[in-house]
């Protein structure tokens, strides 16, 4: 082997560790943002708030319900409105096109039908 086939080999090992590494710091870069997203403080303050207080003589039942709530109505119901609101979103701009087409295939006197043909169609499939 002569040195310039080692630096290569050197070289490409290097940058393997170096795209496992970056794909490392995704992966836990992602965990953390997961993990500390701001949705979820209010969740975890109520962790705080009942195992490190005087509401520690509550039972872990009680503890549940109170979390859960809390959980629910801090997080999940925010995060399904969201979804609802992107869909909601998604269909009005899709009708918007579709109305933007048939006006301007038929006031502009075009004779372009299987365009809009097309997009209804694909709207009634999904």
């Amino acid at each position: 082997m002569d040195t310039k086939t080692i630096i290569n080999n050197i070289e490409a090992t290097a940058m393997s560790f170096e795209a496992k590494a970056m794909r490392a710091i995704h992966y836990v870069s992602g965990f953390f943002s997961l993990l500390l997203t701001p949705m979820l403080m209010p969740t975890y303050g109520m962790i705080v708030a009942l195992w490190m207080s005087n509401l520690l003589i509550l039972t872990l039942q009680t503890k549940m319900t109170v979390m859960l709530v809390v959980l629910g109505i801090t997080c999940l119901v925010p995060a399904l409105l969201f979804l609802l609101l992107k869909k909601l979103i998604y269909q009005l701009l899709f009708r918007s096109l579709v109305m933007y087409i048939i006006i301007q295939n038929f006031w502009m006197n075009k004779k372009n039908i299987s365009l809009v043909k097309m997009t209804l169609k694909m709207n009634s499939i999904k």
